[in-house]
């Protein structure tokens, strides 16, 4: 999250909040939304309980697909309920993007590239 903000205090643009839970998330969503985030979104349904990282990564990517228009994605590197670091490479792929994976650090170069430290 933090690192969404600096990019966009740089760069411009919008942070859009995107999960997928119950409706109970929404708590954290405005978390986000007091730290600065310009947009949360909220995927929930009964139907996602239980979802495994394939099934979320494919849920999340569609939503992404809906949002539209998106320069950069930014995942943590777990969840509250699995500590896996799968869901982001999963739709990276399923969106047919590139990926960096376990970055420390993230640094805008020039207005089209970001560095990433490993």
């Amino acid at each position: 999250m933090e690192a969404a903000l600096q990019l966009r205090d740089q760069a411009g643009g919008e942070v859009i909040l995107l999960t997928m839970g119950p409706d109970s998330y929404t708590t954290s969503l405005r978390d986000g939304m007091a730290m600065g985030a310009d947009r949360a979104v909220l995927v929930s349904s009964r139907e996602f309980g239980g979802a495994d990282t394939l099934a979320t990564g494919y849920t999340l990517a569609k939503a992404i697909e809906a949002i539209g228009n998106v320069d950069l994605i930014l995942f943590g590197s777990q969840s509250v309920d699995a500590d896996t670091g799968q869901v982001g490479p999963i739709v990276a792929e399923f969106l047919k993007l590139p990926q960096v994976t376990f970055a420390e650090t993230l640094e805008l170069s020039s207005e089209t590239t970001i560095v990433a430290k490993r």
